[in-house]
Formats: C-alpha cells, sequence, structure tokens
C-alpha cells in the first residue's frame, strides 16, 4: 500500500508518518528518513513498513538506484512524504494525505485525505 504525505515543511507529515507507523505496531524510534531515504520498520503480525521522505531528492533515478519499485511488491506500507519531488516516477498512491497550517493556530493542521478507489 502506498500513502504519500504532501504539505509545506513543518506541516506535520513526520509526525503523521510517526503515529501510523506506532500504529501498525513499530517499536523502533521513528525519525525522519531525510538523509536516508528511507527507513523501515518491523510491524505486527511480522510484516514491514518503509518510510521515505524525498525532500532532499535530487531527481527520480536515485529512487530507482535504491530499488524504490521493489518496496511496493508485496504487502509492505509504503509512506512517502514529498511526493512531489518524484512526480512521474510514483505510482497511484493508494492513500494521499495533504496536511497544512491552519494560519493563526500553530498547533492545528488541516487534513485532506484521498483514497484511491479498489
Amino acid at each position: 500500500m502506498l500513502v504519500t504525505l504532501s504539505g509545506e515543511l513543518g506541516a506535520g507529515k513526520t509526525v503523521l508518518a510517526r503515529a501510523i507507523l506506532q500504529g501498525l505496531g513499530a517499536t523502533d524510534v521513528v525519525n525522519s528518513p531525510t538523509f536516508n531515504l528511507v527507513q523501515s520498520y518491523p510491524v505486527a503480525g511480522g510484516g514491514a513498513a518503509h518510510h521515505f521522505d524525498l525532500y532532499r531528492l535530487e531527481s527520480a533515478a536515485e529512487l530507482e538506484g535504491i530499488g524504490f519499485r521493489d518496496y511496493l511488491d508485496g504487502a509492505a506500507v509504503v509512506l512517502v512524504e514529498w511526493p512531489q519531488r518524484a512526480a512521474g516516477f510514483l505510482p497511484p498512491a493508494d492513500v494521499a494525505v495533504t496536511l497544512a497550517t491552519v494560519p493563526g493556530d500553530a498547533h492545528a493542521r488541516g487534513l485532506t485525505l484521498s483514497v484511491a478507489p479498489r
């Protein structure tokens, strides 16, 4: 399952990714994988989840080089922050989340959720 997380810097993408991973049963500390591009986590039931942060991505060729498509095989959950950095390379998301800050309230966020039909 591919889940994309979009929004401006500081909108809460990594916070949401952390909550999703914890909800899936990841017990490791969840940090932003900005410098590694990807962090993988074991989750409940013996599966895996992969968290990508494409903020520093120079080109979609970098994703090809690390075998991104292989992460989509199987039953793993794949979370991708900054999906627009790989436009044209990523397949359509199963779930697309867009976060936005709320003017006048530093702690509030607006959330738009799109789910692909099955």
